[in-house]
């Protein structure tokens, strides 16, 4: 278990490394990241882990930022 926890967090460290490093946004690599480790880590399934996304959270921060 330690083993796992030690690479998640490595892969998480490595997004924010690579954000400060080429100036891109961590938040999609990080999706990418966490759907990663939900299928591999945890055996969850990809429709499992999408239905935890708060979408209607989601699209009201897509709507302000695009629309203000």
């Amino acid at each position: 278990m330690l083993p796992c926890i030690i690479l998640i967090l490595l892969l998480f460290g490595g997004s924010i490394a690579l954000g400060v490093r080429w100036k891109i946004n961590i938040g999609p690599v990080t999706m990418a990241i966490a759907l990663v480790i939900g299928c591999l880590f945890m055996d969850l399934t990809l429709d499992d882990i999408l239905q935890e996304i708060p979408l209607k959270v989601i699209f009201y921060i897509v709507s302000v930022t695009l629309f203000y």
